[in-house]
């Protein structure tokens, strides 16, 4: 909006922010370019037949097919069409494409298909957030589910794949898009390097951190567990380390009771202003989502606050964003416990390439010049 100024945009939300997110900090803008759709359901629906570009994060395949017979650009980004779905009170997972047994949702899935396979210039696009939803899509387009893209916001498939299938050119891999840092980069550089330099003199424990809400699906039991791998020396070498966690939720008690003996600090939920700052406290940033986590903006976030991170391979940043050495296989406490020993050697990851501005230029160049 900003680059392209406010008469030439719009966006249109569908729900309004839950009493928990607004608890958090998060603020709802009032402003003129944005319009809720239920205040106005017959203004937005015209707006999103008849606007030039359409990014949308609904599934609407109606106004999709509708938009694709007058050859104008629509954009969709979804996370994960398969995310495996929680059984037995979230004891154990079923595999997300056995959701193409059930027949509305097999319908939904070759709809998707036909409009990227689509020889025709149709202008539909699909911005898969995650390697993991790409993978998604081209096991609906083609049956298999290994694509490999560029790793960075708006990145195309190889040209080493060869061909040029259709669908895989209208295909660009995309994400979550933070905040910037309120804190210049080459601060944050001097100050990561300090941390860096205190920890190697053994100054101080390795601060880890983990923010979010204790679920299940999060694994914060397998951060825990290699703590006390690491402090105990049973991954072969040992550092002084302490873990802190900020959150509440369901799983808080069982947590504190695994943690019995470890070097853990419980913290309760902080707004979102605040986050950033308890980051630049810490020197390691963890992530152990599983599959069902989509993204995990929290990964940006430490990112874009220069921190290292650690996640495991199965989450949506994880698996897009971070080179082997800083991922792990989910519930693998022995694995993380080993990374976590090699934090001297862990490179820095460029954020840049999934920055909000980065993507804003991309968007720019390719779609609404």
């Amino acid at each position: 909006m900003k680059r392209l100024g406010q008469e030439n945009c719009l966006y249109i939300y569908t729900e309004k922010l839950e009493n928990g997110r607004k608890d958090l900090g998060w603020n709802e803008e009032r402003e003129d370019w944005l319009v809720y759709e239920k205040d106005r359901p017959d203004f937005c629906r015209k707006a999103l037949l008849e606007c030039n570009v359409l990014m949308s994060g609904i599934r609407d395949f109606d106004l999709f097919e509708a938009r694709a017979q007058q050859h104008k650009t629509t954009v969709y980004s979804s996370e994960r069409w398969f995310k495996p779905v929680p059984s037995f009170h979230g004891a154990c997972y079923i595999p997300g494409w056995m959701k193409l047994f059930h027949p509305a949702y097999f319908i939904m899935a070759n709809r998707f298909r036909r409009l990227l396979v689509s020889k025709s210039d149709n202008g539909f696009f699909y911005f898969p957030i995650s390697m993991n939803a790409a993978h998604d899509a081209a096991f609906i387009c083609s049956g298999h589910g290994r694509i490999d893209f560029q790793r960075m916001a708006g990145g195309e498939v190889c040209d080493r794949l060869g061909n040029g299938t259709i669908w895989r050119k209208r295909l660009r891999l995309w994400g979550y898009f933070v905040e910037p840092s309120t804190i210049s980069a080459e601060s944050l550089r001097r100050l990561r390097e300090i941390q860096s330099r205190d920890i190697k003199a053994r100054q101080r424990p390795l601060r880890i951190l983990w923010v979010g809400r204790m679920l299940a699906l999060k694994n914060v039991d397998t951060i825990i567990k290699a703590i006390g791998i690491v402090v105990n020396g049973k991954a072969g070498d040992t550092m002084p380390v302490s873990l802190t966690l900020v959150g509440d939720g369901p799983e808080k008690q069982r947590l504190m009771e695994l943690a019995n003996g470890v070097p853990v600090n419980f913290h309760p939920f902080v707004p979102i202003s605040q986050v950033r700052e308890i980051m630049r406290e810490h020197d390691l940033y963890v992530f152990a989502s599983n599959s069902f986590d989509g993204w995990g903006a929290v990964v940006s976030e430490a990112l874009e606050e220069q921190m290292p991170v650690l996640a495991s391979r199965q989450s949506g940043a994880g698996a897009t964003i971070l080179p082997e050495m800083c991922v792990f296989d989910c519930g693998n406490a022995k694995e993380l416990a080993s990374r976590i020993l090699t934090f001297d050697s862990l490179p820095k990851i460029d954020s840049s390439l999934w920055s909000a501005e980065s993507a804003a230029d991309y968007l720019l160049d390719h779609f609404l010049s």
